[in-house]
């Protein structure tokens, strides 16, 4: 069951990983400074180990596949609880992580080294007992890349920086007052967004076990509180963002995209807020891709998408984690589908100000990022 959840989660990964991260390390990494500023933090020190194997998610996997692999992580956190944000999510550990990961494929593969921002949210917590999903985000270094000439059998990732992100289901148990064991299982993703191709990504499955060691022994949790209503008007939201984009064969030229969207959202908890927008694309892209199916209309029109959006945000105080679901209404261009997904993150430096960091997809292959400003009325 846990296997199936990882290969489920793992299209997830696929879709949001991207090579420029930069922006999506920083507003994790202020989201966890600004938690570990808080008053009532009991730091802590873990140490993890990783046993699993390469998914094997594409028949153009198969054959990298050659053993298990095995890796080592070190965590750097805290457990904190006192203000609205740590009371809604039921008080999770937040920190930052570095791991290794030999992937068992020294000649095309190579090693895998994450530096990570990350959180673990509490689903099921008892006396000496608690269940959670870990998630991280952030760089990603893979020593092999594809090359035509010296590395041509690597079809996972051509770059070797890359996005890197986690997902863990995980049991924690208390062994005394300063020490927790941990048993994990989840996958870890290594890749680029489609900056540059191939781009099937390393999806890593591994069990892990390790220890927790608080600095201080009073890290007991108080019980969840009842909080205040938020509020929940409608606002209207406006975003520009692009970025640009590759398409096979490999080696070949990037491409510019641009988004514009517009999108109205109410807030329905603490956690969760609901959206309906629109979508205005301008896909440089498209033209060379007409050109190869022997397709030859006026540039101008081929290039443009439009399409309405469902969106859901997940809120981590000024940080929202998105998840869209698109159909375009306009699109000359049908080898794509009609349908289209977008998953990434908006961080808001003022009330109505925001950081927009995204990428498009289509049926979990990523399509381009859509990094960008946005304005909330």
């Amino acid at each position: 069951m846990i296997f199936s959840a990882c290969y489920l989660y793992s299209g997830a990964f696929k879709i949001y990983s991207t090579l420029k991260i930069g922006p999506v390390v920083l507003i994790l990494t202020c989201l966890s400074l600004a938690v570990w500023g808080q008053q009532e933090n009991h730091f802590l020190i873990e140490g993890q180990l990783h046993y699993g194997f390469i998914m094997a998610h594409s028949h153009r996997v198969n054959h990298l596949v050659t053993g298990h692999t095995y890796g080592f992580q070190v965590n750097a956190g805290m457990q904190g609880y006192g203000n609205k944000l740590q009371k809604a999510y039921n008080t999770p550990q937040t920190g930052f992580s570095l791991a290794y990961f030999d992937f068992a494929n020294p000649d095309v593969l190579g090693n895998g080294i994450c530096l990570l921002a990350y959180a673990d949210l509490p689903v099921v917590r008892k006396n000496n007992f608690l269940f959670s999903i870990h998630l991280a985000d952030g760089f990603g270094f893979t020593t092999k890349r594809f090359d035509a000439i010296e590395n041509h059998k690597n079809t996972l990732t051509g770059t070797k920086l890359n996005a890197a992100i986690q997902i863990f289901f995980q049991t924690k148990y208390v062994l005394s007052k300063r020490l927790d064991f941990r048993l994990a299982m989840g996958l870890t993703h290594f890749s680029n967004g489609s900056y540059a191709t191939p781009n099937l990504g390393i999806n890593n499955v591994s069990l892990s076990s390790g220890i927790i060691f608080y600095l201080d022994s009073a890290h007991s949790v108080p019980p969840k509180e009842t909080l205040q209503q938020p509020d929940k008007k409608v606002r209207l939201e406006v975003l520009a963002g692009g970025a640009p984009k590759e398409i096979y064969p490999t080696g070949g030229k990037k491409y510019f995209s641009w988004t514009v969207s517009t999108a109205v959202f109410k807030i329905l908890s603490h956690k969760f807020r609901f959206g309906i927008g629109t979508d205005f694309i301008y896909d440089l892209s498209l033209t060379e891709r007409f050109a190869r199916d022997r397709v030859y209309t006026p540039v101008i029109p081929n290039r443009m998408r439009s399409g309405v959006y469902i969106a859901n945000e997940l809120m981590l105080s000024h940080l929202t984690a998105m998840l869209d679901i698109g159909y375009y209404l306009y699109s000359p261009f049908k080898g794509d589908g009609s349908s289209y997904h977008r998953i990434g993150l908006k961080y808001f430096c003022t009330d109505h100000w925001f950081i927009n960091y995204s990428l498009r997809t289509h049926y979990g292959k990523a399509d381009n990022v859509e990094a960008g400003l946005g304005y909330r009325f």
